[in-house]
């Protein structure tokens, strides 16, 4: 062979080990690559907050990490080379997945976002749990694989019964109310309301949902809704302010509204409470009235009874200095005594006229007068009355207070033994943060505020003494609970009394 021959062989040698090297690195390369993605696909399925379950074609188990060791009890070593329905699936629903397997396999393809579904999973142990599982199908050296990503959802399920279960109790709540409730979007559209909501128009739901606030309020009111929409907008929140709605009928019904904003899927909303008041201003006007009374009262006893005690007093004085010395003498003890009982009596409409009157106590113990009180009301009684009376709280009281929360006590034990059949009754005097409360529960057959009305004399009593020495006065009862009289004095009502 020539030496140009050899030379160019030898060349070509040299290209084919050269290409040959090339293959080798770039297999290398590949299985090195292979490995490091084997690597780390095992990394992520050891570390995954999911179980990874693969299964062959068989159903039997070919990989088990560490998850789902955690989720399902059984180890890698236990799981592998068995039958995956017979490991985690309940008995009951055993023959169906099989199915559902096979149908895979049989397809040869990827069911994505079908093969996601939740089911009843077995642990180890016996016990079901809820699981989410997503399925993918893929071969390994041409063989399909099934692998299972299964996440134990238990958590999730009991948080949404939680959350049903939360929102079926709000809506109980919602439903039960005796407040009227309403949800409407910012033009006053209603869109759900309870049914206190619909007796206070008068109104059925049907016929209330749709309407906007504007439709059951009277124009007057225009300005006033206008500026409550303004601060809702700027705090979040309106009220509480009083207007007026328009009942079905066509009177004015009273209430007290208060409101939040809310926000649900983007779009803003307003929770509002509504109160029907009616029955408190009632009870202002009976206040009013008995007020004005008793001025008009005051004004007789001074301008009538006080001034015709005073020309007896002076027709006295006089008979007293045209008596004879021996007569005044002789008649000197009842005389003294009917001029000192006609100027204690004169003291007495004084003090009434003057609205501090005899029934202040004046330093007296008021447990003391509490104790004779009830005592002379229960002497041919049944009744049972105790009490809790805190020494701080009386302390507190100014002498008018004190009398005036004396025969409210008086009137609420009075009314449990005429009108209730009341066989116990406690009265309580406690000191609270925010001021003095002066309690009287009884046992009695109970009754219906709304229904006394006009009726209620003592009841309208009772509320008057309360407002004239700053209180806050409030009767719960209804048709055999009993009934609860509360009076609450303020830490600012102190001040004012003194």
């Amino acid at each position: 062979m020539s030496s140009p021959e050899k030379s160019s062989e030898l060349e070509s040698l040299r290209a084919q080990v050269a290409e040959l090297s090339r293959k080798l690195a770039e297999r290398k390369r590949a299985e090195e690559a292979l490995r490091e993605s084997e690597a780390r696909s095992r990394s992520i399925i050891e570390t995954a907050f999911d179980a990874v379950i693969a299964t062959n074609r068989d159903g039997q188990i070919i990989g088990w990490n560490p998850q789902a060791e955690a989720i399902f009890g059984y180890s890698a070593h236990e799981a592998i080379g068995r039958g995956l329905s017979e490991t985690i699936i309940p008995a009951r629903f055993r023959q169906a997945h099989a199915a559902g397997i096979a149908r895979v396999f049989q397809a040869g393809e990827n069911p994505g976002l079908k093969g996601r579904r939740e089911f009843s999973a077995l642990h180890r142990e016996g016990h079901e749990f809820p699981v989410e599982l997503a399925i993918t199908l893929f071969h390994v050296d041409g063989q399909p694989v099934l692998s299972a990503f299964v996440r134990n959802i238990t958590e999730r399920k009991r948080a949404e019964q939680a959350l049903r279960e939360s929102e079926r109790d709000n809506r109980q709540l919602f439903e039960l109310s005796p407040l009227g409730l309403a949800l409407c979007r910012l033009d006053g559209r209603l869109i759900d309301i309870n049914e206190a909501f619909t007796r206070i128009l008068g109104r059925s739901m049907a016929e209330t949902v749709g309407l906007t606030y504007w439709e059951v309020t009277p124009e007057k009111y225009a300005a006033e809704e206008q500026a409550q929409l303004e601060s809702l907008r700027a705090t979040g929140r309106y009220g509480p302010y009083e207007k007026e709605y328009i009942h079905r009928d066509g009177h004015l019904v009273p209430v007290r509204l208060s409101g939040v904003m809310i926000e649900r899927g983007g779009e803003q909303f307003i929770w509002s409470t509504v109160e029907d008041i009616t029955e408190c201003k009632h009870m202002e006007e009976a206040l009013r009235v008995a007020s004005e009374e008793r001025e008009r009262i005051s004004q007789d006893l001074h301008d009538g009874i006080l001034q015709s005690l005073f020309a007896v007093g002076l027709c006295l004085e006089a008979a007293n200095r045209l008596m004879a010395p021996r007569d005044r003498k002789a008649a000197g003890l009842s005389f003294d005594q009917a001029v000192g009982q006609l100027n204690q009596v004169i003291q007495e409409v004084r003090g009434f006229i003057s609205g501090l009157g005899s029934d202040q106590l004046q330093g007296k113990d008021w447990l003391t007068e509490l104790r004779l009180m009830l005592k002379s009301l229960t002497k041919n009684s049944p009744m049972r009355v105790r009490h809790s009376i805190e020494g701080q709280a009386v302390q507190a009281l100014s002498g008018e207070q004190a009398s005036h929360l004396l025969y409210i006590v008086q009137e609420a034990v009075s009314n449990g033994l005429r009108h209730s059949g009341a066989q116990e009754a406690r009265v309580s005097l406690k000191m609270l943060k925010r001021g003095v409360r002066l309690s009287i529960r009884d046992n009695g057959r109970g009754f219906n505020p709304a229904s006394v009305k006009g009726s209620g004399q003592g009841l309208i009593n009772m509320a008057a003494r309360a407002q004239k020495i700053g209180g806050r006065f409030t009767v719960f009862s209804s048709h055999k609970t009993g009934t609860h009289v509360l009076c609450d004095l303020p830490r600012e009502a102190f001040h004012d009394s003194r």
